[in-house]
């Protein structure tokens, strides 16, 4: 869908495979959008989807995969537009997870939901005017290779920032989070919760160029052995809370 001098209200993009193959699925959406919802059901090589938005703005962007995903890549570009919500939801094996937002974000939710499966990267990329930013990985029963979560905010105001890793009954090799902001953040929450789970290595880096109010950073590995842990933390912080269990 390429829309120069329009509005899209609603566009929906559905493709269901029960025991297909798709080797690769490219949405591009220019122009204003009120709605776009991609729901993917099978086994995926390759999904690109790049929405791309020149002085317009985007109400609701959703995208749904359930299914084994080799590379999943989520690009929204916005040079004078405003994004109300984006959600970007993955249930199933995946190799690779990319989310790059640039622009005006009021909201935006990144979930990944794994059992049984490998994660080998999960990265998003945020560079705007964020208020509220949610990432949250939940793997179930899974053996992590390396799992990686880089939220990466450039000179802009975040109001809120969550970022949570959950593993449950799962081996993790290394476990990396990162959270670089240039600018004020009102509130900034990182967690990591490993139950019954052998962790060789756990790395996290809160790096704030500006005020903090509010710092909290919490990891949870009650039955694992951590061999390494780092926190470090640059910013005028009012309140820092740094929690290791």
């Amino acid at each position: 869908v390429d829309v120069f001098e329009g509005v899209v209200a609603s566009l929906e993009v559905t493709v269901d495979v029960v025991e297909g193959v798709v080797a690769s699925l490219e949405v591009t959406v220019e122009g204003l959008v009120a709605s776009l919802e991609e729901n993917v059901e099978g086994v995926v090589a390759s999904i690109e989807v790049t929405v791309d938005v020149i002085e317009g703005e985007v109400l609701s962007l959703e995208v749904a995969f359930e299914g084994v995903v080799a590379s999943l890549e989520v690009t929204v570009n916005i040079v004078e537009g405003v994004v109300a919500l984006l959600e970007v939801t993955v249930d199933g094996v995946v190799a690779s997870l990319e989310v790059t937002v640039g622009g005006v974000v009021e909201s935006l939710e990144m979930t990944a939901d794994v059992g049984v499966v490998v994660v080998a990267s999960l990265e998003a990329n945020v560079e705007g005017v964020v208020a509220s930013l949610e990432v949250t990985v939940d793997v179930d029963v899974v053996l992590v290779a390396s799992l990686d979560v880089t939220i990466d905010v450039v000179k802009r105001v975040v109001a809120s920032l969550v970022v949570t890793v959950d593993v449950v009954e799962g081996e993790v090799a290394s476990l990396e989070l990162t959270v670089d902001v240039e600018g004020a953040v009102v509130s900034l929450d990182v967690a990591v919760n490993i139950v019954e789970g052998v962790v060789a290595s756990v790395e996290l880096t809160v790096d704030v160029e500006g005020a903090v109010v509010s710092l909290e950073v919490a990891v949870n590995v009650p039955e694992g052995v951590v061999v390494s842990l780092k926190v470090p933390v640059k910013a005028v912080v009012a309140s820092l809370e740094v929690t290791i269990d």
